[in-house]
């Protein structure tokens, strides 16, 4: 019995991390850059004024910051120089490349943008005059493009993916490419 609710358990865990989105959040009003799997982890990307920037990542209800641009102290090793060999490298082919960039290509086109605002100044108002009936014309439901005079500029974006998808893309990628 217990089996069977550690199996379920299990399952259910994989079914919520396979349907549940992959969230890609940039907002640059409120500086909040984040990549996030709800519930499971989440990655953000944080402006500092000590350094230019830290992530903060949380796993599990599991916190903890990286900041990459701090240096470690290194102990001074002695280092004793061995003939280096010369490193053939191998040779990529024509196919190998071509599999990479259906693979890539495939799984980007299988993001859903769900929300694009961008408000900009040009500084240059007659580009600005031009610009206006360019984004009437490609204005959406999800995606809002604004000229502004007053020198503002923003940009909120928030593309979604689920892992079943990608996994999915990826699968008839690769059975199309092997025919």
């Amino acid at each position: 019995m217990t089996l069977l609710i550690i199996c379920i358990i299990i399952l259910s865990f994989l079914t919520w991390v396979l349907i549940s989105p992959i969230r890609l959040y940039i907002n640059t009003d409120t500086n909040k850059y984040f990549i996030e799997l709800k519930g499971i982890f989440r990655v953000s990307l944080v402006p500092d004024k000590k350094e230019i920037f830290f992530l903060r990542f949380w796993f599990f209800f599991i916190n903890f910051n990286f900041f990459p641009f701090r240096t470690k102290k290194k102990k001074e090793k002695l280092v004793k120089h061995k003939k280096q060999r010369k490193k053939k490298r191998k040779k990529t082919g024509i196919k190998k490349i071509r599999l990479i960039i259906k693979y890539t290509w495939n799984v980007l086109k299988s993001f859903k943008l769900r929300r694009f605002n961008l408000n900009i100044d040009t500084d240059d108002v007659i580009l600005n005059a031009f610009l206006i009936p360019v984004f009437t014309f490609v204005n959406r439901k999800n995606i809002w493009l604004n000229i502004n005079y007053n020198g503002e500029l923003s940009l909120i974006l928030l593309v979604e993916n689920r892992v079943i998808n990608i996994l999915l893309v990826m699968i008839r990628t690769f059975l199309k490419f092997k025919k």
